[in-house]
């Protein structure tokens, strides 16, 4: 908690890094000597010996130092150009020069324009780059930086400011230019190249001002901003966009500005310049990808160490350093703009509605509340003057005997009064009694002291009479007590009541008492509230800490103690920042502050130290309570340790990108560094290999040597392989024993060879030498230009093919496969777009009792009728969808369509079923059950039971248990289930008698082998017993011929369908056909259609 408040931290750039000679040989000789005799009691001035001593060592030291310096590589420094190039030469050349003395070696400073920043940096000819924080952004997606390692602090009357923001300049003289608002059509002056002060910090003023930006004339002159104030003084435009600090410095350089005033000026305090936009965060020093990491951590304790009052930052005219900001609101603004690189027109979402209308949705919303709460009010008021109105008229009865009573009431603090005749036991009550308790007049309980009596808790009856009965002999001058009565809705409600006896009887006895009670319900919930928040104060596991107004600890919980270390006793009086660690910078209590300032409120994560010098982290929050005039009385802040937390996040963070086993790189930080990889190649040209290796044998080493010994090769192999590998290449292990290599400007086949030769390596394993090979498929990109996943499952169709020429080999990705792929998703939006154009028909093959002749049934076919290629059968398209939603839709319509011609049929005097095939996809899918509801509630003339869906074999057992339940839902909606192609599958007799099938469909291929194949006449047989046993109806696929009828209904199995009784026929066919079959047959009357079917 302390930290929260630590407004004292000690600022990183007050104090130079410890131990660094090269520091001090930069021309911190003078700050060490002072400190050295601080240390040992000197005064400054004192101990010349000792300082010509410290002199003479660190001079040696700053010798040897340098002589090292001619043995290192220089460092360049990239200096965008704010100014002219001279100018901006002599104010960072001595910056440069400190670093150079600092890090021990050379440090060359290049001043450069945007393009000629952007092509050494493409050549990777600067180590650092001193730039703008748009120029940051843009960077960002250009090139690899290592990110922001410091923020310039600009100096302003000795002052240090960490922002800047714009200035939109106009000439005094011009006439009609009185805001931003009259800009639009004016000649604006700004720099060519892309400054955040001189374009995009003004246009976001004009655009929140209502004005478009696209609206005025701009005029880009040069890069430097002195020649935009100067085209502007001259006349030649209206108006210039400068960056702040600009105007200041030209006036101290001695220029005449007096012409110019600024438009849209805002003022922040403490902010020295004149700004017309808002602030943003000063410019980085940013160190590009290949800079040395060690050169990199000194310059970034150089840049923080370096006083204002150094020779480099008075020349640079700046105040130092400081820690990195945040550079995101910068994004932030680019992109609102649609400033390069963020000038592609995203898709409109309602993110964007929200951020361009969310005021008018604001206001919006809150009329619309507005409108409610009046309306709401206007009915709340109007029974409120119903209500009124009918008090008013009982209060006109009642006035007399309220006068009676006014009197006795104010005596008895004005609320409900109550009056007991103790001679005649008359229990009187006003209406404001009878209201506490929920009674209207008229309705008020009994008129006995009794009757009250039953009112009162019996909880508090015992103490009530007691104190009456003091009250009445006299003991007591008064009856005072808190009490529950019971509400008219049957709760209690506490009430203060007090009574005295107004009358006596000339013995002293009590003849008339007068009462009055409050309720005090709420006094006594208040109550309550506060004993909790004790009890949660002090029993809470969470620390609290209340502050005063000034931030001095007023109080503090066990648990604080226990947490801290600090007693409440030592805590108390306090500033919260005795807990600080020092973890936290200023800028981030800064921000809290601000937060708390802004929002009564703050929460988040800090490190704080104990009592006992240990650190642990916390989550903290922090609330401000104020009185009832907005006045800040208190802070309470709740935090509890977290420390645990932060190593089970590390823990989870390392289990969440690295394989536990290998420690390399699992396949979500693969993804990643894949991405990495592709725009690594995309911007060198150079190719990228993605390789995907499986490891050959492995699984004997497993079985014969045991999991350990397993474990212990993958490892030894990721060991082997990152010790050949560049440390650009990537590793990883996507699970078992296959492994994933990225391999960045991959050239020829040597890497990969070297690859092959380490894995079949021996490893010892125990006692014995143990080898593998490897299978590994490639993909190049970009020769194949395709996304990551895409890569990868091309390198791994390549890994297959290597499997299958033999292993221990490289295969290179074959575009073979792809080709295929994308003939088969064309064909698959052909059959789309023949379900669109209603090119599938539906054609019908019936299903008769072959004992009887009689038709009890068809089974609904689709096919295809193809415009060029004529009518085809389902094995021509079904396998190119199957598996996908147009599978599903496909089912559908075959529903939809057999249903509605078995209307048709209904209309000729058929009363027949129809059996219609359903996939696994369909069947699974939610909804299903909902959409055969839905088909049958479409054709309300066709039963139920006239359906019968045909399930495969397969599709039930992919989900058994969800299967069940859809096939059960079915069921209940009246729906026939038949299980078709039975005997194919792997359906257990469990499985068998738990799915809710009214028929078997036996396959025809049993069915056409049974004449000549007694195993396959075996199978029909048992089939035939097993359907037989468990009462289901049984019907035979492929009956060819009348032999094999006559098999068939001689092992009991009596329903049929085939080529031998009828072929598939379209719609139209059917009519005719069953006429014909229900015509007599030489001599002898077939049998008729129109009987009840047995497979709906």
């Amino acid at each position: 908690m302390g930290s929260f408040c630590n407004q004292t931290v000690t600022d990183v750039r007050s104090t130079p890094p410890a131990g660094d000679a090269d520091l001090l040989a930069a021309g911190s000789i003078d700050p060490f000597c002072r400190r050295v005799q601080r240390d040992n009691g000197e005064h400054p001035r004192g101990g010349p010996a000792l300082k010509h001593l410290i002199h003479a060592l660190l001079a040696a030291l700053a010798l040897i130092t340098s002589l090292a310096a001619h043995a290192q590589p220089p460092v360049t420094l990239g200096v965008f150009a704010l100014r002219p190039e001279p100018l901006v030469q002599a104010m960072w050349q001595p910056f440069a020069d400190y670093l150079g003395a600092g890090l021990g070696r050379e440090v060359r400073l290049r001043v450069l324009d945007a393009a000629a920043m952007h092509a050494a940096i493409g050549r990777n000819e600067l180590d650092l780059v001193l730039t703008n924080p748009t120029h940051l952004v843009e960077l960002r997606t250009l090139s690899p930086l290592s990110g922001a390692i410091a923020t310039q602090l600009d100096l302003q009357a000795g002052q240090a400011v960490s922002q800047f923001g714009g200035v939109i300049l106009v000439r005094r003289d011009t006439p009609g230019l009185r805001d931003i608002t009259d800009l639009p059509g004016k000649r604006v002056a700004t720099t060519r190249a892309n400054f955040l002060g001189t374009y995009p910090a003004q246009a976001r003023e004009l655009k929140l001002a209502g004005v478009d930006p696209a609206a005025l004339q701009l005029k880009p002159i040069g890069q430097d901003q002195d020649g935009v104030v100067e085209a502007l003084l001259n006349g030649t435009v209206d108006a210039a966009f400068v960056r702040t600090g600009l105007l200041e410095q030209l006036a101290r350089e001695g220029r005449d500005l007096s012409m110019l005033r600024v438009l849209n000026p805002q003022t922040t305090p403490d902010y020295p310049y004149q700004r017309s936009t808002r602030l943003y965060p000063e410019w980085p020093l940013v160190a590009l990808a290949h800079a040395d990491e060690g050169v990199v951590r000194k310059v970034a304790a150089l840049v923080l160490a370096l006083p204002e009052d150094h020779p480099a930052a008075r020349a640079a005219r700046i105040a130092g350093f400081t820690i990195p900001a945040d550079y995101a609101v910068v994004e932030q603004l680019m992109r609102e703009l649609r400033l390069p690189p963020f000038d592609q027109t995203p898709p409109l979402t309602w993110r964007d509605v929200w951020a361009q209308y969310h005021e008018w949705i604001f206001v919006l919303a809150l009329a619309a509340c507005a409108i409610v709460l009046l309306l709401a009010r206007l009915v709340q008021r109007n029974l409120q003057l119903a209500r009124a109105a009918v008090v008013e008229r009982r209060l006109a009865e009642q006035i007399d005997l309220e006068r009676h009573h006014l009197r006795n009431v104010v005596e008895a603090s004005q609320a409900g009064s109550w009056e007991w005749n103790v001679a005649t036991d008359e229990w009187t009550i006003d209406r404001r009694w009878a209201a506490m308790l929920g009674h209207e007049e008229g309705s008020t309980p009994g008129q006995r002291r009794a009757d009250w009596r039953d009112l009162v808790h019996p909880d508090d009856l015992g103490e009530v009479d007691a104190a009456l009965a003091r009250l009445l002999d006299g003991t007591s001058s008064c009856f005072e007590h808190d009490l529950r009565l019971r509400h008219r809705d049957g709760h209690w409600i506490w009430v203060h009541d007090r009574a005295i006896v107004i009358r006596r009887a000339a013995d002293g006895g009590a003849l008339l008492l007068k009462g009055a009670q409050i309720d005090v319900s709420r006094r006594k919930s208040a109550e309550e509230a506060l004993h909790l928040a004790a009890s949660v104060f002090s029993s809470s596991y969470e620390a609290i800490i209340i502050t005063d107004a000034d931030n001095r600890i007023v109080d503090v919980n066990p648990a604080f103690t226990r947490i801290t270390g600090y007693s409440r006793e030592e805590s108390i009086g306090r500033d919260p920042s005795l807990l600080s660690s020092g973890r936290q910078s200023a800028a981030f209590y800064r921000a809290l502050w601000e937060t708390l300032e802004q929002k009564d409120y703050w929460q988040g994560e800090l490190w704080n130290r104990r009592k006992d010098g240990s650190e642990f982290a916390e989550v903290l929050s922090i609330s401000r309570v104020r009185d009832r005039d907005g006045r800040l009385l208190h802070h309470v802040a709740t935090f509890s340790d977290i420390s645990r937390l932060k190593r089970q996040e590390e823990e989870l963070n390392r289990i969440a990108y690295f394989d536990p086993l290998t420690g390399a790189p699992n396949r979500r930080l693969l993804d990643d560094r894949l991405r990495q990889a592709i725009a690594h190649a995309h911007r060198t040209g150079k190719p990228l290999a993605v390789c995907v290796i499986d490891l050959d044998g492995f699984k004997p080493v497993n079985d014969r040597h045991g999991h350990k010994a397993g474990d212990d090769m993958l490892i030894g192999i990721v060991d082997r392989l990152n010790a050949i590998l560049r440390a650009s290449d990537t590793v990883a292990r996507l699970g078992g024993d296959e492994f994933v290599l990225l391999l960045e400007d991959a050239e020829g086949t040597a890497v990969l060879e070297r690859v092959l030769e380490a894995i079949r390596e021996p490893l010892r394993i125990g006692h014995e030498h143990v080898s593998v090979s490897a299978s590994i498929g490639v993909t190049r990109f970009p020769e194949d230009n395709a996304d990551p996943e895409t890569l990868l499952r091309h390198a791994d169709q390549a890994m297959y093919r290597a499997k299958q020429r033999g292993r221990n080999c490289i295969q290179y990705f074959d575009t073979s496969v792809e080709e295929e792929q994308r003939l088969r998703k064309l064909r698959h939006d052909r059959i789309g777009e023949a379900l669109r154009k209603r090119e599938f028909v539906l054609h019908f093959q019936p299903q008769v009792n072959m004992r009887s002749g009689r038709v009890v049934g068809m089974e609904a076919l689709i096919r295809w009728q193809h415009p060029e290629q004529g009518l085809l059968p389902p094995a021509r398209f079904l396998p190119d969808i199957a598996g996908t939603e147009l599978e599903t839709a496909l089912d559908q319509w075959v529903i939809d369509t057999a249903l509605a011609q078995l209307v048709e049929c209904r209309a000729q005097g058929l009363d027949i079923g129809v059996s219609v095939n359903v996939g696994a996809r369909l069947l699974l899918m939610p909804g299903f059950v909902g959409s055969i509801r839905s088909a049958l509630a479409r054709h309300p003339g066709i039963p139920a039971d006239k359906l019968e869906l045909e399930i495969l074999e397969s599709s039930a057992l992919d989900d058994i248990v969800l299967a069940t339940e859809v096939l059960h839902a079915c069921r209940r909606l009246g729906v026939r289930i038949a299980l078709d192609d039975f005997g194919t599958g792997y359906a257990s007799l469990r499985h068998y008698r738990q799915l809710p099938v009214d028929q078997l469909k036996i396959d025809r291929s049993f069915v056409l082998d049974m004449l000549k194949d007694k195993e396959a006449r075996a199978i029909v047989n048992a089939v035939v017993q097993l359907a037989r046993t468990f009462e289901r109806e049984v019907i035979a696929e492929g009956v060819e011929t009348p032999a094999h009828a006559a098999a068939l209904i001689e092992l009991g199995c009596e329903l049929g369908q085939g080529f031998g009784i009828a072929r598939p026929m379209p719609a139209s066919h059917l009519i005719p056909w069953f006429s014909w079959q229900a015509q007599p047959a030489q001599g002898s009357a077939r049998p008729s259609a129109d009987v009840p079917s047995c497979n709906v």
